[in-house]
Formats: structure tokens, C-alpha cells, sequence
């Protein structure tokens, strides 16, 4: 805004004063003519200065509107300068990682392909173990059928063992009740004392007397030996039956020494030799 602005139009002087007021003032003249026509001019050209202040006002807000505005634009360049910067590195970042995962697809892909060949071995490998398995059941259905032949003859070998355990309880029976023997062997001698100085003895028997069994005897063979089977636990008493010779032969009999003798239970094979 212009104040204070003497402005000289002529013979007249225009002020300006604030807020566009203005006040005339007359100059010095000796003619009314050239002063209306002067007024005229005055007034022609405060118009126009008015449109140049308002002008300049105008141009005024708008340099200070485009010197917000390029100082804006300068804040924008430089915030987008920086962003670009900072995608820069972004996209730097991006490519060493897009670079990183390129090797590993590429370490990927190369398993992808072991594995997979791992897999149609396999698959050859089940297809194998399938086949031996659809043998193996066709070899299980048979054995499973053999096992149940074998279980019904089991079956009947049990049948069969009943029937035995009950013939040779029986059997047992049976055997309880047979006496057991003692088979008994050894030598006879007549003492001198029991024969005779004089006379001339051999041993004829041994005889065993029980009172269950009777008197059970056995010849005496050569080397005056003998055997006999006894029942087995039974008490015998033992006599020698012998022959002796002095003018004349005479049978005698005399106590065995041992005199008694007890055969042990169950069956048994024995050695005794006696004397009398």
C-alpha cells in the first residue's frame, strides 16, 4: 500500500493517503480552462495509479504464493530425493536377496532332483518287496494250512496220550503188582573146621528160606560160584547144602555166614559171597 505519495498532475498535486484516500490540491493557476482539463488528467491518472498499486499488490501475493509454493516443490524434491535414495537401497536389498534365493531355488531344484530319483528307486524297491510280499502270503496261506493239519494231528495225539496215560497208569498198576527181583551172585566155601580134617567137602546149594516165598535155592557151579534171583525186599535165612566124604559120602547142610540176608526193594543186581 503507497502512502504519502505527492503526486503532480499539472497545475494540481494528488496525495495519496492510507487506505486509498487521497486529497487535491490546487496548484497555483491563472486560467480556469487548463485547470478543469487538467482535473481531468489528474483523475485519469489516479486511476490508473490506483490499478498499478492494486497491481503491484496483486504481484505481490502472487511472488510470495509462488515462493511458498517452489520452497514447497523444494521440500517435495528433497523428501522425494530421499525416498529415492532410501528405494534405491531398498531395491539394492531386494536384488542381493533375490540373488541369495535364486542360488537356493537353484540348491533346491538340484534336491528336488535327488529326490527324486530317490523316489523311483524306492518305488521300484516297493514294487519288489510287493511282489515278494504277495508270494510271501500265498507261502503264509499255505504254511497256515499245513499248521492247522499239523494242529488236528496234534488234536489227536492228544487224544491218543490220554489214552496211553490211562493204559500205562494202568500198566503201572499192574507192574506194582508184579515182584521185583534181586539178582544175586557170588561164591561158596566150606570151612575147613565145618568139613573136617580128615574129610573131603564141595558145595552142592545155597538155599534161601522166607516165610512169604519159601526156601529159593541155586546150585553151586564151578569155582564153586552161584546166582539166584530173590524177590526184592525180603529177609531170607541161608543154609549151604553140601557133600561130605569120609569112608563114605554124606549130604550135610550148615548157617551161611552171613545167616541172614535182606534183599533191597525195587530191582537190583547184588554180590554175596558166604561161608560156613
Amino acid at each position: 500500500m503507497i502512502e504519502g505519495k505527492l503526486i503532480r498532475l499539472g497545475a494540481k498535486s494528488v496525495r495519496m493517503q492510507e487506505n486509498d484516500n487521497y486529497e487535491l490540491t490546487p496548484a497555483p493557476s491563472t486560467k480556469s480552462g487548463a485547470s478543469t482539463g487538467l482535473t481531468i488528467l489528474a483523475i485519469i491518472l489516479l486511476v490508473l495509479s490506483v490499478g498499478a498499486v492494486v497491481a503491484a499488490a496483486y504481484y505481490s501475493t502472487a511472488l510470495n504464493t509462488a515462493n511458498n509454493t517452489n520452497s514447497n516443490l523444494s521440500s517435495q524434491i528433497t523428501a522425494l530425493k530421499n525416498a529415492y535414495a532410501t528405494a534405491n537401497a531398498s531395491v539394492t536389498s531386494l536384488n542381493t536377496q533375490v540373488t541369495t534365493l535364486n542360488g537356493q531355488l537353484a540348491s533346491d531344484n538340484a534336491l528336488i532332483s535327488n529326490y527324486t530319483a530317490w523316489v523311483h528307486t524306492l518305488q521300484g524297491t516297493v514294487a519288489t518287496l510287493q511282489a515278494q510280499v504277495n508270494a510271501d502270503q500265498t507261502t503264509i496261506a499255505q504254511l497256515n494250512m499245513k499248521i492247522n493239519d499239523l494242529n488236528h494231528q496234534i488234536d489227536t495225539l492228544k487224544m491218543q496220550m490220554a489214552m496211553d496215560e490211562v493204559q500205562i497208569a494202568s500198566l503201572q498198576a499192574q507192574l506194582a503188582a508184579v515182584p521185583r527181583f534181586t539178582s544175586l551172585s557170588g561164591t561158596v566155601a566150606i570151612s575147613s573146621f565145618t568139613c573136617g580134617i580128615f574129610s573131603s567137602c564141595t558145595s552142592l546149594a545155597v538155599i534161601f528160606d522166607s516165610q512169604q516165598y519159601g526156601s529159593l535155592s541155586s546150585s553151586v557151579f564151578s569155582g564153586n560160584s552161584y546166582q539166584v534171583f530173590l524177590p526184592s525186599g525180603t529177609i531170607f535165612s541161608v543154609r549151604l547144602y553140601y557133600l561130605s566124604t569120609f569112608f563114605g559120602s554124606t549130604l550135610r547142610t550148615c548157617s551161611g555166614l552171613p545167616s541172614i540176608f535182606a534183599t533191597p526193594s525195587g530191582t537190583n543186581s547184588l554180590s554175596q559171597d558166604f561161608t560156613c
